[in-house]
Parts: C-alpha cells; structure tokens; sequence
C-alpha cells in the first residue's frame, strides 16, 4: 500500500511540534499479504526499517497550517525514505528521497 497525503496528514506533526518531542520514522513493508491470505497461519515477508531519530523545534503560540503541512511533509518524507520505491506513493517523486538513508536498524522475519 503506497503512503498517501490526505487532509488530516498534517495533524501528524501537531505534537512534535508542540512538545519538541524526537520523532522516529519507521517504514513498514510487505504487511498487506496478511489482508489477502486469508488464513492466519500463512508465512509472510514483512520488513520492517526504523530510521534516525529526529525532532523540530519546540513551537511556542499558535501553530499555523504552514507549520503544521511543512512539518508533516518532512515527517512522511522520512519514513518514505525507509520504503522500497513501490511503496511511496506521491512521495516517490521527490527530490529528497534517496533511498534507504538515515536507517539505524532494519528487521526482516517471516511471520
């Protein structure tokens, strides 16, 4: 399932923005197979990518719909960055995406 931005998407930033709280992306990949199985003892790949922590600085008065649309681009930016291309959606056309970058850990099991 690709990441897609929709009109709550900016609400994601809200309280990292409000507390200065670190955010830790973390990709997810391969998880749908257990929609279509049908049986719930089916071995599937899931993969699972946990990125750098990162915060913003702590905001002080109102915040506004800039702040709140930036930060929760920068925040699906970076856990697009931890999908395999497929994956991104809108967010795989963009010029900041790399690759895997900024990956501390990377987990795969069969489940």
């Amino acid at each position: 399932m690709a990441l897609q931005y929709n009109q709550n998407t900016k609400w994601i930033g809200f309280g990292a923005l409000r507390s200065g709280a670190p955010i830790i992306p973390v990709g997810i990949s391969g998880s749908e197979a257990f929609e279509h199985s049908g049986a719930i003892f089916k071995r599937s790949k899931v993969t699972v990518t946990i990125g750098q922590p990162f915060s913003f600085s702590k905001g002080e008065g109102k915040l506004t719909r800039d702040q709140l649309t930036q930060s929760a681009d920068q925040i699906v930016e970076r856990i697009a960055e931890l999908l395999p291309k497929e994956y991104r959606g809108v967010y795989g056309e963009s010029d900041s995406i790399k690759g895997n970058t900024g990956v501390v850990s990377g987990s795969k099991a069969g489940i």
